[in-house]
């Protein structure tokens, strides 16, 4: 044989080698190998790291100011994940494995079967695990074909893990969803005030708890409300701060007022809530709750709830 065919013979063997074994065995047989071959492994590797890294630093933070440790052993696992991952090394898969087992444990104890709970807290892992089982990353770092096959049922748990996450958000939206009663069924009930009553209040910002913001009272009318005079006045003597007014910062007055029975229940931009006498104005009680506003741009306080 000519050396032109053996030589091509040797590139031919090489480049058929260079997908069955991994890239640190061929470095250490010293192996002529093509860069494209595990160029994915090494940029997911690299991705890997970097995400590990800001995980280890900011979840350290987070741990100094008394928060949960759990960020801390994350990152740590995506840096050794991600560093066996530049190497070559087929334990990366198994190590991002375990995190991803982790974290999906941790998220289920924290917030239970809640779908759209546990969206951001195991979704872009999960979809980073799928990635991890392509065979263009695992067929580099492994020549084994169980190491190819299991790295296909992690990639099968990433998906079903996805598949889980809508289908529990999903369910949940669906137990929340909430089915109101027909208008006439809501009139004949009978935990709720006289019909005469609810007709004459005011109870909900819009009027019922369908927001209709209409009132059947009939007295006045197109014709008589150019007859209408001021009965009384009352002022809540709120009023802004400094600086509260300024730098694009407002200050309003926006309250609907409920009635129930005598009495008219307001808001006011500093949230102090007041009751007045329906009839004369007069001043009941009022409530000073002292809120912290002093970070708030825009003050208005648009109702209670009664």
């Amino acid at each position: 044989m000519s050396s032109a065919a053996c030589g091509a013979a040797y590139s031919a063997a090489c480049k058929l080698r260079v997908h069955c074994v991994p890239l640190h065995a061929r470095s250490q047989r010293g192996l002529p190998c093509r860069v494209d071959s595990f160029l994915f492994p090494t940029l997911t590797g690299v991705f890997i790291t970097v995400f590990g890294a800001a995980f280890l630093a900011l979840g350290g933070w987070l741990l100094a100011l008394g928060g949960s440790p759990y960020y801390v052993v994350a990152g740590t696992l995506l840096v050794v994940s991600g560093v066996l991952m530049i190497m070559g090394r087929e334990g990366s898969l198994w190590w991002y494995f375990a995190l991803f087992i982790g974290t999906l444990a941790w998220s289920l104890f924290e917030v239970g079967l809640d779908g759209w709970k546990l969206m951001p807290r195991i979704f872009l892992f999960a979809v980073l695990g799928i990635w991890c089982s392509l065979p263009m990353v695992v067929r580099p770092l492994t020549a084994r074909h169980a190491a190819r096959i299991s790295a296909s049922v992690a990639g099968v748990i990433y998906a079903l893990s996805i598949i889980g996450i809508f289908w529990s958000g999903f369910a949940v939206t669906d137990a929340r969803h909430v089915q109101y009663e027909a208008l006439s069924d809501l009139r004949t009930n009978s935990a709720l005030p006289a019909v005469d009553t609810v007709d004459t209040d005011w109870r909900y910002y819009g009027h019922t708890m369908a927001g209709t913001r209409y009132s059947p009272l009939g007295q006045i009318t197109g014709t008589n409300v150019k007859r209408l005079r001021k009965a009384w006045q009352y002022e809540t003597g709120d009023l802004p701060r400094k600086g509260e007014t300024t730098a694009g910062r407002e200050f309003n007055f926006e309250a609907t007022p409920i009635k129930v029975g005598d009495r008219l229940y307001l808001c006011t931009p500093h949230r102090h809530v007041i009751a007045l006498d329906a009839t004369t104005g007069k001043p009941i009680w009022t409530f000073d709750p002292h809120a912290q506003t002093a970070a708030n741009e825009y003050l208005a306080c648009r109702g209670v709830a009664y």
